[in-house]
């Protein structure tokens, strides 16, 4: 009797998320009861949902969707479904608010949901993802801003004070403001995502007019967050012919911790990486490992406790604004390649590696930055930094290659990287190739 009691209590114990789980769906195209209990009835739109409790899903069929999302319940998974049926691309035409705990947002595949505002004209104000809470996974989503306009704040995701958040495999493109500004919470992770053409510098006098102050950095880290980690990205502006960008990642007041960025590619950009004004804060490992640099003309401000394994590289063919910047020389095992200006001041670093003038690393120094082949090998470090911006684990063949990339051997490459003229006549390139000697293995089409 004992027993069946110890088991009844048991079975009452269990949590909530995994006794009264439920599953909810929303689809554009629904005619039935439209109550999310299925997708007959499934909600037309994402303001429909309702009603959730810890440990639901909720999984959106493919379509576009005007209305918004505002979710306050935890424990949660918002996805787009990969019922055969009704997968698709998504497109949010509105703003997301999510504000409770352990909240996944997947689009399950790359850039399976995107989320772009109604461009009305005027100045885009609009914030596209405002998040609270602790514990928030925002996962496979494009965010897609309005354009270069000179006064808009928008920026596509604004945290406020969330400890655990993880920005995985995101592609944010075309803002005006920052495209993340992070204002508090520890223990901040954005991996594996790609972030392009924040534009604007600003216009000073329409932001004094309107009474704000328009950031235009890539990620904005500032005011108390504490262990933030930027690692596998790529930060990059369109190629413009010289530096229109500003910073990547702005950093001040930070309340402790460590601020680790590594095996991230970096291209076209003022300042990559820039402590600003503010001054760091009491941070206790600040890192620079792994990274490449492409065009800039400071790659690398404040004072790095380790600053190993990246390349520098700015030739005067591809960004004259940057003849008179210089690389960090206070790490070691960096590779360096430039023209003729610091080639002493780098070789002097220790453990440098230093390319002849107008030389460099790369497949392709404009939109390849992959390994053509292995460099002077760097120093070998341990987890978090032995994996590159693909996954490759470092040194694998005995060689720690320095900058993002690490050398993996032959090499694919696409017909229009061998020159673009391996395909016969009335095919295209579709895929990649390891040399060109077999380069006719990837075109297709034609007779």
């Amino acid at each position: 009797m004992r027993n069946i009691f110890l088991l009844i209590l048991i079975l009452f114990s269990v949590t909530p998320y995994t006794c009264l789980a439920a599953t909810y769906y929303v689809d554009k195209d629904a005619t039935g009861n439209n109550d999310g209990t299925g997708w007959a009835d499934a909600w037309n739109e994402l303001n429909q949902i309702t009603g959730l409790q810890s440990g639901d899903v909720v999984e959106i069929a493919g379509g576009t969707y005007d209305s918004g999302l505002s979710l306050s319940t935890s424990n949660v998974l918002i996805k787009r479904t990969t019922n055969p049926s009704y997968a698709g691309p998504v497109l949010i035409r509105n703003t997301i608010n999510l504000a409770g705990s352990n909240i996944v947002l997947d689009g399950f595949v790359d850039n399976g949901i995107k989320i772009k505002l109604v461009d009305t004209g005027g100045w885009v104000d609009n914030h596209i993802m405002r998040l609270s809470g602790s514990y928030i996974t925002i996962k496979n989503i494009e965010i897609e801003g309005a354009g270069y306009r000179d006064c808009d704040a928008s920026r596509a995701i604004q945290p406020s004070g969330v400890d655990g958040l993880i920005v995985d495999n995101v592609y944010i493109h075309d803002f005006s403001a920052a495209a993340i500004r992070l204002v508090g919470g520890n223990n901040i992770t954005v991996q594996n995502s790609k972030i392009h053409n924040v534009m604007s510098a600003g216009d000073p006098a329409c932001q004094a007019a309107r009474g704000i102050n328009v950031h235009y950095e890539h990620i904005a880290v500032f005011d108390g967050v504490s262990n933030f980690e930027l690692k596998n990205s790529i930060l990059s502006q369109q190629y413009e012919g010289n530096l229109a960008g500003g910073w990547a990642i702005s950093v001040g007041l930070m309340s402790g911790g460590y601020l680790r960025i590594h095996d991230n590619s970096f291209f076209n950009l003022m300042t990559p990486v820039y402590i600003n004004s503010d001054g760091l804060g009491p941070v206790s490992e600040y890192t620079v490992n792994g990274n490449t640099f492409v065009g800039y003309r400071t790659p690398v401000s404040g004072t790095p406790t380790s600053i190993r394994n990246n390349i520098f590289c700015n030739l005067d063919t591809y960004f004259s604004d940057s003849a008179t910047r210089y690389a960090y020389t206070g790490g070691s095992h960096n590779l360096y390649c430039d023209d003729d200006r610091y080639r002493i001041s780098y070789q002097s670093a220790p453990s440098s590696q230093v390319l002849a003038p107008g030389e460099h690393p790369f497949i392709d120094y404009i939109s390849d930055w992959r390994l053509s082949s292995e460099t002077d090998s760097g120093v070998n470090l341990n987890s978090p930094y032995n994996l590159d911006i693909e996954g490759n684990t470092r040194g694998s063949d005995g060689t720690w290659d320095r900058g993002a990339y690490e050398y993996t051997g032959s090499l694919s490459q696409t017909c229009s990287q061998l020159g673009g003229t391996c395909c016969p006549s009335g095919q295209t390139c579709a895929g990649t190739v390891q040399s060109a000697s077999d380069c006719s293995a990837c075109c297709t089409g034609g007779t």
